[in-house]
C-alpha cells in the first residue's frame, strides 16, 4: 500500500485579479468592455519570506533532506551527492536569489524533499504557483509515503500523524489564511506466489523474455537478504545523519551506494535518477534514459515477474502533464531470496510510455 496526503495552502497577502499573459493597459480595458476574459488571481507575498518560514516549520519536524529546487523549469538547485540536512543552506541562498533578482518575474517554484520516519520512506512536493486560477490554492504540498519493508505495523495511522505534524507545523511558523488537508491511499501490488517465481525461474528462454543473463548481487560484496551490518561496517561507512527522532539513519554506505538495513541484514536500497546506476546493473541495460516501455521489456526479457502497481496514465506537474506509472519487476535470484526492483515514474514532464527518461526512482528489496 502507497499512501498520499495534500495540503493546500493560502497565506495572508494582498491580492488582486489580472487577465492572463496580458499587460496592465490591456487589463483595464478588458475589465471595462469584456466580461468573457479568464481571469487569475496574482499573489504578491514576499517569495523569499514564505520560504524561510516554511524551511523552519519543515524543520521543526524533521524534514532538512532538498533534493531539488526548480524555478519556472530551470533547475537552481539538484542534489547529486546526497548531502544530508542541506535544506538551510539552499533555502538561503535560493532565497537571496529571488529577492535579489527575479522575485519580479517569478511565476512557479517547485521543491522536492525526501525524510524517513516510523519505518516509512516519505517523498514531499512542494508547488508554489505566483500566478493561479481565481479560487485555487497558490501552495501545493504534496505527500507519497512507502514502508520501507512489508509487514510494519499501523502504517496509515503514522502516516497521518506525520502529515498532521506538518499542518501544525505550518500554522506555528506561517500566517495562514486557510489550510486542508486530505488524504488516500492506494493498493501497491500483490506479490507473486511461490510457485510462480519458481515456474518463472524454471521456464525455458524464449526469443522475447527471459533471455538474457545478469547477476545483479552481490553488488560490492554485498548480498540484500544476507549480508549482516558486522560485514556492512568492515565494507563501508555508517550514516552520520539522523532523523527526526535524532537517531542515525540505517544504511552503510559502499561506493557511493546505501544499503540499508532492517534488524541484522541488509535489506534494501533505493536510488533515484540523480544517482549514478552502479556499472555491474549497467552492463546489464540499466539505464536512466529508458523509457517506460523499454524498462518494463528489459525485466522481462531478464527473466522477471512483472506486477503493474499503477498503470500510466497522464498526471499533473509543475503545472504540466506528466507520465506516472508504477511497476515491480521481481525474481527469486537463489534458493532463499527474490529481489523485488520497485519503479517509480514521476516528475518528467513527459507523457508517453516510450519518451525516455521519464524515471524518477528505483528501490531493490529482498524477501
Amino acid at each position: 500500500m502507497k499512501y498520499f496526503a495534500q495540503i493546500l495552502i493560502r497565506p495572508n497577502t494582498e491580492t488582486h485579479e489580472v487577465f492572463k499573459n496580458k499587460s496592465k493597459f490591456y487589463s483595464k480595458f478588458k475589465a471595462l468592455f469584456i466580461t468573457q476574459e479568464s481571469k487569475v488571481i496574482k499573489e504578491s507575498f514576499s517569495v523569499p519570506d514564505f520560504l524561510m518560514k516554511l524551511n523552519l516549520a519543515f524543520k521543526s519536524v524533521g524534514i532538512s533532506n532538498l533534493t531539488r529546487i526548480t524555478h519556472d523549469d530551470v533547475d537552481f538547485y539538484l542534489d547529486k551527492e546526497h548531502k544530508p540536512n542541506d535544506l538551510d543552506e539552499a533555502i538561503q541562498e535560493f532565497g537571496n536569489l529571488i529577492h535579489n533578482s527575479f522575485e519580479r518575474f517569478f511565476e512557479e517554484i517547485t521543491s522536492v524533499f525526501e525524510t524517513k520516519e516510523t519505518e516509512i520512506d516519505y517523498l514531499i512536493e512542494l508547488i508554489l504557483l505566483r500566478v493561479h486560477p481565481v479560487g485555487e490554492y497558490p501552495v501545493q504540498i504534496n505527500f507519497s509515503g512507502l514502508p520501507e519493508k512489508h509487514g510494519v505495523a499501523n502504517i496509515e495511522q503514522k502516516f497521518r500523524l506525520f502529515v498532521d505534524r506538518v499542518e501544525q507545523s505550518l500554522h506555528k511558523y506561517m500566517e495562514l489564511s486557510d489550510i486542508t488537508v486530505s488524504f488516500t491511499k492506494k493498493d501497491k501490488y500483490i506479490s507473486p506466489s511461490q510457485d510462480q517465481l519458481e515456474l518463472i525461474s524454471a521456464s525455458k528462454a524464449s526469443p522475447k523474455k527471459g533471455n538474457l543473463k545478469c547477476n545483479f548481487f552481490p553488488l560490492y560484496g554485498v548480498m540484500l537478504g544476507e549480508t549482516t551490518i558486522s560485514e556492512l561496517e568492515k565494507m563501508g561507512t555508517k550514516a552520520k545523519d539522523f532523523d527526526s527522532e535524532k537517531k542515525l539513519y540505517k544504511y552503510y554506505t559502499i561506493k557511493d551506494m546505501r544499503f540499508w538495513y532492517s534488524g541484522e541484514i541488509a535489506d534494501h536500497m533505493y536510488i533515484t535518477y540523480t544517482d549514478p546506476i552502479p556499472k555491474q546493473w549497467s552492463n546489464c541495460g540499466l539505464d536512466w534514459s529508458l523509457s517506460y516501455n523499454e524498462w518494463k521489456d528489459l525485466f522481462e526479457k531478464l527473466g522477471f515477474f512483472i506486477s503493474i502497481v499503477k498503470q500510466p496514465v497522464k498526471d499533473w506537474y509543475n503545472g504540466k502533464r506528466s507520465l506516472s506509472a508504477e511497476f515491480i519487476a521481481t525474481k527469486k535470484i537463489n534458493s532463499t531470496i527474490t529481489i523485488s526492483f520497485e519503479l517509480d515514474f514521476s516528475y518528467s514532464q513527459k507523457t508517453s510510455v516510450d519518451s525516455k527518461g521519464t524515471i524518477y526512482s528505483l528501490r531493490v528489496r529482498a524477501s
